[in-house]
């Protein structure tokens, strides 16, 4: 599946299709049950309800105050999660197609104003889309969406300690910010990059910088982004003698 855009429309063009792969798929299985017990009906039905809310918002049919927009997006995040996981609990081999939308959801309800809560898918995807990117200004964009995501994220999440530890989203989501934006070559994506994760992962920054110093020889990145990576190396590794 293609990573849809930030646009209401093809975001629920995008899930309508998942939706009715899945339905294809469950009757053909017999509609076996799902792990978790919830029933795919119900939450698809629900999740195209969400989704079509979401459009009427836009168009200013039907607007929505930025808490209850907040509040909708954020259950919109948590039931494509849910989605991923219940269906890949029978098998069903295209279940990361679900989760694929939180992204670009996350991105549009960035751009409408949200406070996003809710992180977990929107990491996984931005994972998965960062893989299959070579092209530097490709990743340099997709850095660029990231920020505006991180910039509509709740401060709740960004502030909670628990999220600072290693595995947690938040810091899963600053460390594959700094690995897009060191391969972006781009140097004021690094540097955004870097920053956040000195401020809000200084347990984990100085074996951040050392990998990547690790990769600057053996993928053998231009100097430039050699002397930005040493840089922070150097600034981390004297913080921590220091301590």
């Amino acid at each position: 599946m293609d990573y849809p855009a930030a646009d209401i429309l093809r975001i629920i063009d995008a899930f309508t299709q998942c939706a009715r792969d899945f339905r294809a798929f469950w009757d053909d299985h017999g509609r076996p049950d799902l792990s978790s017990g919830n029933q795919p009906d119900v939450v698809l039905d629900a999740m195209s309800n969400l989704l079509e809310m979401l459009y009427n918002h836009e168009m200013e049919n039907q607007p929505l105050g930025l808490d209850e927009l907040s509040e909708m997006g954020n259950y919109g995040l948590n039931m494509l999660q849910a989605l991923s996981l219940d269906t890949e609990s029978i098998d069903y081999s295209h279940h990361l197609n679900f989760e694929t939308i939180a992204f670009p959801l996350a991105l549009w309800l960035a751009r409408q104003d949200a406070e996003i809560s809710v992180l977990d898918p929107v990491v996984n995807t931005l994972a998965r889309m960062a893989n299959a990117l070579t092209q530097p200004e490709e990743l340099e964009n997709l850095f660029s969406h990231s920020a505006e995501i991180a910039d509509a994220l709740s401060v709740t999440l960004t502030q909670d300690l628990e999220q600072s530890l290693p595995g947690a989203a938040w810091s899963v989501f600053l460390i594959n910010r700094g690995i897009i934006a060191t391969r972006s070559l781009n140097p004021d994506c690094i540097e955004a990059a870097y920053d956040s994760i000195v401020e809000y992962l200084p347990e984990m920054s100085r074996e951040f910088f050392a990998e990547g110093m690790e990769q600057m020889e053996l993928l053998d990145y231009p100097p430039h982004v050699r002397s930005i990576v040493e840089r922070y190396f150097n600034q981390t590794q004297s913080t921590t003698l220091l301590h």
